[in-house]
């Protein structure tokens, strides 16, 4: 290492490569140009009712204002190429960066409606213009800041938070510009809330525990063909259970939670025999160790289906795109901190099956404290022309 950076050696041509270690700072500019390109151009999508209402636009008039990344990225595909080629990836993202300030500067110069249409597509066509470089510049940044062995990473990382950026506008959105719909629905706060720690807690942990299940299994003399056969056969009992149990949530309706406290039941007992097995604290067989793992995985697999469908009755009139994309994120904040905890020097294995009993367990008296309530179905159940008047309020 010298002067900060690392130098290597390319056997083939003799070449001295120095690998700088501000690498990592560049990558972390050109994310964050990336992450906002993409979240600007997602802008108007997720507040398409709030857009409507307040500058009078129509569903085709959103579209558009999405299609102006792909029309301007086409626009300037070959201009952007020339340009990274000839001035280079840091003109070029100085460059896209400015166009992003004036186009988002622009939609803000009015909101008389006869003059915004104009303004937020103008916007929207500048910043599609930073698309070739926000899309299309990770693999240059990583080829020109990083060593061979880390290419690859530094622009899926790239890559990525363009796409982060349009997931996040999902999620800001709305709530950084309220409707009717958000004010009256106010009151949903905390059953929201207490659904989405619930399921990110138990199902974010089971989810990634199934992956790692001939990991867990290989410190208790298991191989992995075992492990394999494990997993598979639970997973496909697993998803024939979720269709059958929720078909008999659509016949005794309005009964979520009741289902998911049995749920939980007897996904806790299965997961308990199953511990107790692969400890070798009960007698150990290998019919005894795929019921267990059957008997845990085709309930708590089953109750997925079951939250989202109550995440949208306690939310509603708030869209259920809206509020499926914040649960499925809230379980997979809680799959991120399970596995990162694996990653603790000598942390071991055995911890995990105990770590999955023990959210079950704590799952199960705060489902007891959730009160249910079936806003979507009391519309749904009304007569037809009363259920279009509510819908069409909102």
């Amino acid at each position: 290492m010298e002067n900060g950076h690392i130098t290597i050696s390319d056997q083939k041509t003799n070449v001295k490569l120095k690998v700088y270690k501000r690498r990592w700072y560049v990558l972390l500019l050109f994310s964050l140009f990336a992450f906002t390109q993409g979240g600007l151009w997602n802008t108007w999508g997720p507040i398409a009712d709030s857009s409507e209402d307040a500058f009078s636009l129509k569903d085709a008039d959103i579209a558009l204002l999405a299609n102006w990344g792909p029309i301007s990225y086409i626009v300037g595909a070959f201009a952007s190429a020339w340009m990274v080629d000839n001035k280079g990836l840091r003109f070029s993202c100085l460059l896209c960066s400015f166009l992003i300030v004036i186009g988002t500067g622009i939609r803000c110069i009015t909101r008389e409606i006869e003059y915004v249409k104009w303004t937020i597509n103008i916007g929207q066509s500048l910043n599609g213009l930073a698309g070739p470089i926000a899309m299309g510049g990770p693999p240059l940044v990583s080829a020109t800041w990083f060593p061979l062995h880390e290419r690859t990473t530094a622009t899926s990382l790239g890559f990525c938070m363009n796409l982060i950026g349009i997931a996040v506008s999902f999620l800001l959105g709305p709530y950084v510009v309220s409707n009717t719909s958000f004010k009256e629905t106010a009151n949903r706060s905390k059953p929201f809330w207490l659904i989405s720690l619930i399921y990110s807690i138990s199902l974010g942990v089971f989810n990634v525990w199934q992956g790692v299940l001939d990991v867990n299994l290989k410190t208790h003399g298991f191989s992995q063909e075992e492990a394999g056969w494990l997993g598979f056969s639970s997973i496909i009992a697993g998803c024939l259970s979720s269709v059958i149990i929720s078909r008999f949530a659509d016949i005794f309706n309005k009964h979520l939670r009741m289902f998911l406290i049995c749920i939980y039941i007897g996904s806790f007992i299965g997961f308990l025999w199953f511990t107790l097995l692969v400890n070798d604290i009960i007698p150990n067989s290998t019919v005894s160790l795929y019921v267990a793992i059957i008997l845990g995985t085709i309930c708590l697999q089953a109750a997925s289906p079951l939250y989202f469908e109550m995440a949208c009755e306690v939310c509603y009139p708030v869209s259920e795109g809206l509020t499926n994309v914040f649960l499925t994120t809230m379980c997979n904040v809680g799959s991120f901190i399970f596995l990162l905890l694996q990653m603790i020097p000598s942390i071991g294995t055995d911890w995990e099956n105990w770590c999955l009993l023990s959210v079950i367990c704590v799952c199960i008296p705060l489902m007891f404290m959730f009160k249910d309530s079936y806003n979507r179905s009391i519309i749904d159940e009304r007569p037809e022309e009363n259920n279009f008047t509510e819908r069409k309020k909102y």
